[in-house]
């Protein structure tokens, strides 16, 4: 599926790939894709920290722009390579690899949850496809670099559902690897993996409780809060104190950033006013959601798959204590006639 998903990353950017060094995701000569290619050319050039604060001296001269180096290291998995590609090659080759090593590791991750959840290499394979060509991948591969690796959401959703199978010490080790992974690729996906994370394991406490016994249930929490602190929350609280006030300017959203910016529920389920595609069926008529940072649009096949996939699954659950009644019984043997 790597192969698979490097080439599908490929084909839906073509021909990006024939122009790694001159070109980028988004184009344009302004707008956010400049300030990536900006970041990575002052950081391959001047130096990428990642604790403490700092001044970037190449703009708002004479004062300098002040920069909070834990927000790229925050955004580790995006700053990190791309800065050394820009500074091996040039900053157009350092966002367009990125971009596209990002939503090829999306699909990626998210066959490998599909497949673990029991699906089918074909089933996995379009689930994995499916968000790569999701509006909301799409969109953000031409504007916000960081938010393209959504790699890290399957992951925590994967290692949740695994701890709660079975809960031990190496998966709560794997769940807190990847709550790190998804605050090193950016902070919005840390907050929500942790989310996340505090859902699924809390239905899996309340299932090894009932299947467990308590004794055993709360060690492995212990062990898996042990390991998220260790892991995740000692660092952050490391970033928080090491950068000192400019980190609350950095991250602070307001009420009006949420009210602008915030998804309503129309944004899952009707596509945007840029698709091109309802433009084309519908022509000027037609009237979508605003789109832009709201593109979340999951796509009409996928919500009907979705829906279909949960019917056969509850009607499945409701039969399962019938079956399950029935293998222990045994089976029905008819009487033998008797002589």
């Amino acid at each position: 599926m790597a192969l698979l998903s490097v080439a599908v990353a490929v084909a839906m950017t073509w021909p990006l790939v024939l122009h790694l060094g001159t070109r980028i995701p988004g184009g344009g000569t302004f707008y956010d894709p400049t300030g990536y290619y900006y970041d990575f050319w002052y950081f391959s050039t001047h130096g990428l920290r990642l604790l403490g604060t700092g001044t970037m001296t190449t703009v708002d001269l004479p004062f300098g722009r002040t920069i909070v180096p834990a927000g790229y290291l925050e955004q580790l998995f995006t700053y990190g390579p791309g800065v050394l590609i820009s500074a091996l090659w040039n900053p157009a080759a350092g966002v367009s690899l990125v971009a596209l090593i990002s939503v090829a590791a999306s699909g990626g991750a998210m066959y490998g949850l599909v497949r673990w959840l029991g699906a089918g290499v074909i089933a996995s394979g379009w689930a994995g496809i499916a968000l790569m060509f999701s509006p909301y991948l799409t969109f953000r591969m031409g504007v916000h670099l960081s938010l393209v690796n959504v790699a890290c959401i399957p992951l925590t959703l994967l290692a949740g559902l695994a701890w709660t199978q079975a809960p031990s010490l190496r998966r709560a080790l794997l769940l807190a690897l990847a709550l790190a992974f998804a605050w090193l690729s950016d902070p919005y996906y840390g907050f929500m993996c942790l989310v996340i994370a505090i859902v699924v394991c809390a239905f899996g406490v309340a299932w090894n409780w009932r299947g467990r016994g308590a004794r055993a249930t709360v060690a492995q929490l212990g062990w898996l809060l042990g390991c998220i602190g260790v892991l995740v929350v000692v660092p952050l609280l490391v970033l928080l104190v090491t950068s000192g006030p400019a980190v609350q300017t950095a991250f602070t959203r307001g009420v009006d950033d949420l009210r602008l910016y915030g998804a309503r529920l129309s944004d899952y389920v009707w596509p945007s006013q840029s698709s091109r595609l309802m433009h084309w069926l519908l022509g000027s008529s037609w009237h979508g959601t605003p789109g832009d940072e709201r593109t979340v649009f999951l796509g009409w096949s996928t919500i009907a798959l979705a829906v279909g996939w949960v019917v056969v699954a509850w009607r499945r659950w409701r039969a399962l204590p019938v079956r399950l009644s029935r293998e222990a019984r045994g089976p029905s043997v008819p009487p033998r006639p008797s002589h």
